[in-house]
């Protein structure tokens, strides 16, 4: 597409793209002026910034399903005697594995066996 348009260019009179009468094809004073735009927004963003004051908002929400929420943990009654045996098949297991791998030194395997508890 730049082809296209430098050859457009080329057949009305301007060389290589370029305006004829300026060194890159725009007046040096052009770049200045959108640079020096550029330069006072940030001057004008920066001073705007510097000016405010610091917000430190109050974003706290109590929480008002929390009284309903704990009563209704406080009467659930579960039992837990089905679930320890079930507990301590997969420590036993995992104890066995542990006790079975090999490469471990004693350090290594007290401290799997720590871990595993």
């Amino acid at each position: 597409m730049q082809g296209t348009i430098m050859k457009a260019l080329g057949k009305r009179g301007y060389k290589n793209g370029k305006l004829p009468g300026f060194k890159w094809g725009l007046p040096e004073w052009a770049n200045f002026g959108v640079n020096a735009f550029g330069a006072l927004s940030s001057m004008a963003d920066a001073n705007s910034i510097a000016s405010e004051e610091i917000s430190r908002p109050n974003t706290y929400s109590s929480n008002w399903l929390q009284g309903t929420a704990l009563n209704t943990l406080k009467n659930l009654r579960s039992n837990a005697y089905p679930i320890i045996p079930e507990i301590y098949d997969q420590m036993g297991k995992g104890m066995y594995a542990i006790n079975n791998a090999g490469g471990l030194s004693g350090g290594q395997r007290n401290l799997s066996r720590l871990a595993a508890m």
